[in-house]
């Protein structure tokens, strides 16, 4: 493995551990990378805020890639590109949803907030796993939106979503399968590295990729060199060039430390 110009990070399961932080190992090795010339660049499916309660040296490496591909921000470069749900396709799904299955959680990431049709039961509020609640909104305020991204607990309806949309929405999981996260049609992981990386003038054959879950499967089919770790889902290790330690063994610091 020779050239390595660029390394893609993904967060929650792969560089973070199970208590969300970034290990003083991983932080080392991100930095002993970087000088060396290499870029470090983030690719996640969390938005900026979520992003921001993480050590801010992440957002001083350079581009971070906020819900899935649908937002890119350099904050060194005052660069930003956001490629939200037109209107009419964010209607489209929040009607085809409520009218099937009226009592369904839709929740929404508009402009870094989170909003919802409903408050959140219990179990939804363990699947979603965030310390803050979404601002409910009402359908009228709802069908005005032009989400990054629209958010479901639950897989149940996501084959009859899937063929449904399939031609005006990717829709993806995260949280190993329990979170449905749907973004418009060409908005994806590796489509905004691929982006990132034509600005940088770096190849997609000098690039390794981190990931863990099935937002990251696309990214893991585009980078020559694809690690999975190995608490990743199986769809991801099948596909993966390698597979390295777990999030809570510092898999991202023990693999670059072999080939750095």
């Amino acid at each position: 493995m020779k050239n390595i110009q660029a390394i893609v990070l993904d967060l929650d399961g792969t560089l973070l551990n199970s208590e969300k932080q970034i290990s003083a190992t991983n932080k080392e090795v991100l930095f002993t990378c970087r000088s060396k010339g290499i870029a470090i660049i983030i690719a996640t499916a969390r938005p900026p805020r979520l992003v921001k309660t993480l050590p801010s040296f992440l957002r001083e490496f350079g581009y971070i890639i906020y819900y899935n591909g649908a937002l890119i921000v350099n904050e060194q470069k005052k660069f930003e590109q956001h490629y939200p749900i037109p209107v009419n396709k964010s209607k489209q799904i929040y009607q085809y949803i409520q009218k099937r299955w009226n009592e369904q959680l839709i929740t929404f990431e508009v402009n870094d907030a989170w909003m919802a049709n409903r408050e959140l039961w219990e179990d939804e509020k363990e699947i979603f796993g965030y310390a803050q609640h979404p601002f409910i909104i009402d359908e009228q305020g709802a069908l005005q939106l032009s989400p990054s991204k629209i958010l479901l607990p639950n897989t149940l309806h996501v084959n009859d979503l899937e063929l449904t949309f399939k031609n005006h929405l990717n829709i993806t999981y995260s949280e190993a399968g329990k979170i449905i996260e749907i973004m418009d049609r060409y908005v994806s992981k590796e489509d905004s590295v691929k982006k990132v990386l034509q600005k940088m003038n770096i190849s997609l054959n000098n690039t390794i990729v981190f990931g863990d879950d099935f937002n990251d499967i696309g990214l893991f089919k585009t980078c020559r060199y694809a690690v999975a770790m190995k608490n990743a889902v199986d769809e991801v290790k099948r596909i993966a060039t390698f597979i390295t330690e777990t999030n809570d063994q510092d898999g991202v610091a023990k693999f670059l430390n072999k080939i750095i």
